[in-house]
């Protein structure tokens, strides 16, 4: 697996004690789309305050970048890991990850 790379978007943060690195490719934001919901409308609800685990936890299952060897949890698996963590911690995971895929600066850099 190749590190992260900030300027396409890559995250990495600890979800329930581990890293956790997110990629937000063309096959993961189609699956999202397909799956769940328009990205920009994820975009816009984030940017209004709406932000739901389960939209967390979404996202961050189709742009998991996994490991050799290691699998993809479950978006309830990844659920309960936020939960688990806080929400702080992911929160900022995710508004990085929408930035990066926007390809705008994460504002809390």
């Amino acid at each position: 697996m190749s590190g992260p790379v900030k300027e396409r978007g890559d995250v990495v943060f600890a979800l329930d004690g581990e890293a956790f690195f997110l990629r937000p490719t063309f096959a993961a934001l189609s699956r999202i789309e397909q799956n769940h919901a328009p990205i920009l409308s994820l975009v816009q609800k984030a940017g209004d305050g709406h932000v739901q685990v389960q939209d967390m936890a979404v996202v961050f299952h189709h742009c998991h970048k996994a490991g050799a060897g290691e699998a993809t949890p479950s978006i309830e698996a990844i659920g309960d890991r936020i939960v688990a963590t806080g929400l702080l911690e992911p929160l900022r995971a995710y508004r990085a990850l929408l930035a990066g895929i926007l390809g705008q600066p994460d504002a809390s850099d």
